[in-house]
């Protein structure tokens, strides 16, 4: 079946790596939101989980866009990856997330295509 890469896109302002991802043997799918991610994982099992971290004082429970995600990441996919894309200026709000989940990498805005390239080649085999 190959390897299962789930990109959650909210709101996006990078490239879009899909070709990449597909060019280093992943199946890719593509979720624009943390809620749809939290099902397509419970049914897919992906090795790989690519989200951004977003930050917002209208998230009255948490810190981020991506705790849910996370606890869901740990309950029914815990072998999965997971790497975010973050702003420089969230970086305390990601250390705090990071204190309480799992994150394998964080990469900073701008991407650096060539660097996640060689991060998923080595993270899942």
């Amino acid at each position: 079946m190959g390897k299962q890469l789930l990109a959650v896109i909210e709101q996006g302002g990078y490239p879009n790596f899909i070709p990449e991802y597909k060019a280093l043997g992943f199946n890719a799918d593509i979720v624009n939101s943390v809620r749809k991610a939290s099902k397509a994982i419970k049914k897919q099992k992906p090795d790989v989980i690519v989200a951004e971290f977003n930050v917002s004082q209208e998230f009255r429970d948490r810190v981020s866009n991506i705790e849910s995600l996370l606890a869901k990441v740990e309950s029914d996919s815990p072998k999965s990856k997971v790497i975010l894309f973050y702003e420089k200026g969230h970086m305390a709000a990601l250390e705090a997330v990071q204190k309480r989940f799992t994150i394998d990498v964080i990469l900073p805005f701008p991407i650096n295509q060539e660097k996640l390239m060689s991060v998923l080649a080595t993270l899942v085999d």
